[in-house]
């Protein structure tokens, strides 16, 4: 897949949006083979070429990598804020697949940090979506994830004051790139 993307991204005459489609599937592969820094790189170039105002599937895309990324780097609070973000901005545009991907995405690191309540309900949300459009892999994928919460003991999830400012503040620069999603935001940040 990352040689296909690879190809893909650097042919000339690929118009822009499909260039970064292409180098977001690269990022995506880099990820999912552990390689953060070689993503890392490659995430932050397609950042700053994609406009989230023209864009929003693409940068919904990128803030659900950016959250994988942040997941395998250690950082969790940024992971969830990042998917926390491609979900709300796959709502907004109704992309309802790619939002249960996401729902799923952040089900799966809530439970791993012991946010049942949060797992839960992100994990229940990406089911009833895959259910209807007839995803089974990713139903299957979802239904593992919820028979593992069935078995997981509740926790704490210890963040500290700074990390939480920080989230908040992150959300909202990046909900600024669409009016909608912003409006949603610090109607969240108020509450």
């Amino acid at each position: 897949m990352l040689f296909r993307s690879d190809e893909l991204a650097h042919t000339v005459g690929v118009p822009h949006a499909e260039g970064i489609q292409a180098e977001l599937a690269a990022c995506e592969a880099l990820v999912a083979s552990g390689n953060a820094a070689e993503a890392a790189s490659r995430l932050a170039t397609c950042e700053e070429r994609l406009d989230p105002r023209t864009a929003p599937v693409s940068w919904g895309e990128l803030l659900r990598i950016r959250g994988a990324l942040n997941d395998l780097s250690g950082r969790a609070p940024a992971a969830h804020h990042d998917l926390s973000q491609s979900v709300n901005v796959f709502e907004l545009v109704g992309e309802r697949y790619q939002a249960a991907l996401s729902q799923l995405a952040l089900g799966t690191l809530s439970l791993r940090m012991g946010a049942t309540t949060r797992a839960r309900h992100a994990l229940e949300s990406a089911r009833e979506i895959f259910k209807t459009l007839g995803a089974r892999r990713d139903l299957a994928a979802t239904t593992d994830a919820l028979d593992a919460l069935a078995h997981a003991p509740s926790a704490v999830v210890a963040t500290t004051l700074a990390e939480a400012d920080d989230v908040v503040v992150r959300r909202l620069i990046d909900a600024s790139a669409l009016s909608d999603l912003l409006a949603r935001e610090i109607g969240r940040a108020h509450v």
